[in-house]
C-alpha cells in the first residue's frame, strides 16, 4: 500500500546514511573491525525492511520457477504437436498407398486364375503384374522396416507365381490354338466332302453315267473324307489335353493361392497396425483356412462336373 512504502523509504534513507557512514569508518579500520563493524551494520537493518526484502525475493524466485515450468510445457506441447503433425501425415500418407497395394494383390490373385482365358499376347493381360509391382514397390517405400520386409517377400512370391501360371496358361491356349487350327482345316474337308456328294448326286441323276469321272469323284470323296476324320480325331485330342491341363491349371492355382495367402496374411495385420487398426494374425489365419476350405470344395465340384461331361471325341463320334 501507499503508506507502506512511503514508511519504508523514510526508513531506507537514515538505513543509507547509517552504511555510508560506517563504510567510511571501515576504510580507516582493521579488518577484523570491519567485519564486526558490518554485523552491527546489518543488526541495525530495521525487521520492516528484512521482511520487504524476503517478500521480493520470494516472489522473484516464484516467478522465476513458474517462468520455467511455463517454458517446459510450451517447449513440450511444440515437439508434441509437430510429432503429431507429422504422424498424421506419415498416416495419411501410408492410407493412400496402403489401401491400392491391398487392392492390386486382389485384382492380381484374380488375375492369375483367369490367365488361361485371356490372350496373353495383349498389353492388359500383363498390365496388371506390372500395377501390382509399382503399388507394393510404394508400400516398401513408406512401411516401417518389418513392413517393407514382408511386401519384399509378398512381391517375390507373387512374381514368381504369376510367372509360373503364365506359363501353364501359354501351354493350355497352344493345345486350344492347336485344336483350332484342326477345327478349321476339318471344316474345309467337310466342305470338299459336301461339294464331292453333289457332284457325284448330280452325276447319278444325270442319265449320261460316266465312270471314270465317277471314279475321280470317289477317290476325291475317300481323301477328304479321311482327311475331315483325321481332322477331327486332333482336334478332340487337343481339346481334351487342355481341358485336362486346365483342370490341373485350377487345383494347382487354388493350391498356390493358398500358400501365397500365408505370405499375405503378416503384410496385413503389419499395415492395418501402422494404419491405426487392431488386427490378430491367428485370427486371420482361421478365417483363411475357412475360406480354403470352402473354395477347394468348390473347385472340387466343378471338376466333377467337368469329368462328367462328354469328351469332345465322343461327341464327334
Amino acid at each position: 500500500c501507499p503508506q507502506e512504502t512511503h514508511r519504508l523509504s523514510n526508513l531506507a534513507i537514515p538505513l543509507q546514511s547509517s552504511l555510508a557512514a560506517q563504510s567510511y569508518r571501515v576504510t580507516q579500520r582493521p579488518p577484523m573491525e570491519v567485519v564486526a563493524q558490518v554485523i552491527n551494520a546489518i543488526g541495525e537493518i530495521p525487521l520492516a525492511v528484512w521482511s520487504a526484502v524476503g517478500t521480493a525475493l520470494v516472489s522473484f524466485l516464484t516467478m522465476k520457477l513458474s517462468n520455467g515450468h511455463s517454458a517446459r510445457q510450451l517447449t513440450t506441447q511444440l515437439q508434441h504437436d509437430s510429432e503429431q503433425k507429422v504422424a498424421e501425415r506419415k498416416a495419411a500418407l501410408r492410407r493412400d498407398v496402403y489401401l491400392p497395394a491391398a487392392e492390386a494383390i486382389v485384382k492380381l490373385s484374380g488375375r492369375m486364375g483367369a490367365l488361361p482365358q485371356l490372350d496373353l499376347a495383349n498389353i492388359d493381360a500383363q498390365l496388371e503384374f506390372a500395377n501390382f509391382g509399382a503399388a507394393i514397390a510404394k508400400v516398401q517405400l513408406v512401411g516401417e522396416p518389418e513392413t517393407a520386409a514382408l511386401a519384399g517377400e509378398v512381391l517375390s512370391e507373387y512374381g514368381s507365381a504369376f510367372m509360373r501360371c503364365v506359363s501353364k496358361a501359354g501351354t493350355i491356349q497352344l493345345e486350344r490354338a492347336y485344336a483350332a487350327i484342326q477345327d478349321n482345316l476339318y471344316n474345309d474337308a467337310q466342305l470338299q466332302v459336301k461339294r464331292l456328294l453333289a457332284e457325284m448326286t448330280a452325276l447319278n441323276e444325270s442319265g449320261a453315267p460316266d465312270p471314270a469321272k465317277f471314279q475321280r469323284l470317289n477317290d476325291s470323296f475317300q481323301f477328304f473324307s479321311k482327311q475331315a476324320e483325321d481332322r477331327a480325331g486332333a482336334r478332340a485330342g487337343h481339346q481334351e489335353t487342355a481341358g485336362a491341363l486346365q483342370m490341373q491349371y485350377l487345383q494347382d492355382t487354388v493350391a498356390k493361392m493358398k500358400s501365397l495367402n500365408v505370405k499375405y496374411l503378416p503384410l496385413v495385420v503389419a499395415i492395418r497396425h501402422e494404419l491405426g487398426f487392431e488386427g490378430d494374425l491367428m485370427h486371420f489365419q482361421r478365417m483363411l483356412e475357412r475360406q480354403t476350405a470352402e473354395i477347394e470344395e468348390a473347385v472340387d465340384g466343378i471338376i466333377r462336373d467337368m469329368k462328367a461331361r462328354p469328351s469332345a471325341g465322343s461327341r464327334t463320334g
